[in-house]
């Protein structure tokens, strides 16, 4: 790995030069320099090295904050300096960062990722860098600082934080400030306007494919719906001959009431309660009843669940890139 670090010196082997903290090594790792310097030496071109001094001199508001979870892992991993090792494996294209696979090219190490660890590069066309000089820097993060690309947890290891993120399924990145480096801001802005499509005024049309509305445009759209389905329902089937309901006494309205739900059963339903007498007809038709709505309430409850889990996938995964940037 062209970076190194060791106990009382950081420095750039790649670049020759040195830094005083991790964080102005880690800004350097993503300097137009520093990826320069790594295709020529690809390329066998030589390397281009600073013009001031072999001290590198990162600008304080690049300098990337510490997360609460940065402060509170650093208790499980030590100092910068202890977490980082005096020789980093060098970065394989082929190799996977978070499992021992070794594939034969990028793209089906990358293929392996997408498939295998739910790795995904969003919105490639808007990379400004190649998608191996992105996998590099997730190396970098992962085997030299031993952190999690996702959290920011660290280990002692990096076994450990390989464990950390195929247990949690960290094997992905959000569109920080930090991954917005590697991006097309403008192209990335344009994108997720065209993504937004408006059946109307009061609806959007997520990438997904589902339509968030106003919640009062749902519920006025959906009540009636709902009413008309309840009332017609328990509106009783008119039976031809039948005298008017107001002139039915309480018995003949139970009796009705009962020849309305047998009308609904098949026929051979209705043949195996030919035999049974009127009360008996009553109970089985009462535990059917029972049983029928007790099933439409579990299913409704089933729905719920899985509109419930569909919407929350939708809010992690399928919300727009536009959210994540702060222009």
């Amino acid at each position: 790995m062209p970076l190194t670090t060791t106990t009382s010196t950081l420095s750039c082997s790649t670049c020759q030069v040195s830094f005083e903290t991790v964080q102005e090594q880690r800004q350097h790792a993503k300097s137009e320099l520093h990826i320069e310097n790594l295709r020529r030496k690809v390329a066998d071109l030589g390397i281009n090295t600073l013009p001031s001094s072999d001290t590198y001199q990162a600008s304080g508001s690049n300098h990337r904050s510490q997360s609460p979870n940065d402060k509170s892992s650093e208790s499980d991993s030590g100092s910068d300096h202890e977490v980082s090792q005096d020789d980093m494996p060098e970065f394989v294209p082929e190799n996977c960062i978070f499992c021992s696979h070794q594939a034969s090219d990028i793209d089906d190490n990358l293929a392996h990722m997408k498939t295998t660890h739910s790795l995904v590069i969003p919105f490639q066309d808007n990379l400004v860098v190649e998608p191996a000089t992105l996998i590099w820097y997730l190396h970098f993060v992962i085997f030299g600082y031993h952190e999690c690309i996702l959290c920011g947890t660290r280990r002692r290891t990096v076994e450990g934080v390989q464990q950390h993120m195929l247990d949690k399924g960290h094997c992905r990145f959000e569109m920080s400030d930090e991954m917005m480096e590697f991006y097309d801001v403008e192209g990335l802005n344009s994108h997720s306007t065209q993504s937004l499509v408006r059946p109307d005024e009061d609806s959007i049309r997520l990438p997904s494919g589902k339509i968030l509305s106003h919640r009062s445009q749902t519920a006025s759209s959906s009540r009636p719906r709902i009413t008309n389905q309840s009332t017609s329902a328990e509106e009783p089937v008119a039976i031809p001959g039948a005298p008017p309901s107001d002139a039915l006494t309480n018995r003949g309205r139970k009796e009705t009431a009962m020849a309305t739900q047998l009308s609904r059963l098949s026929v051979k339903d209705q043949q195996s309660l030919i035999h049974l007498s009127a009360p008996q007809q009553r109970s089985l038709l009462a535990q059917r009843k029972k049983e029928l709505e007790t099933a439409r309430r579990s299913e409704r409850r089933m729905r719920i669940r899985m509109d419930r889990h569909s919407n929350k996938a939708t809010v992690e995964h399928g919300r727009p890139w536009q959210s994540y940037l702060s222009i």
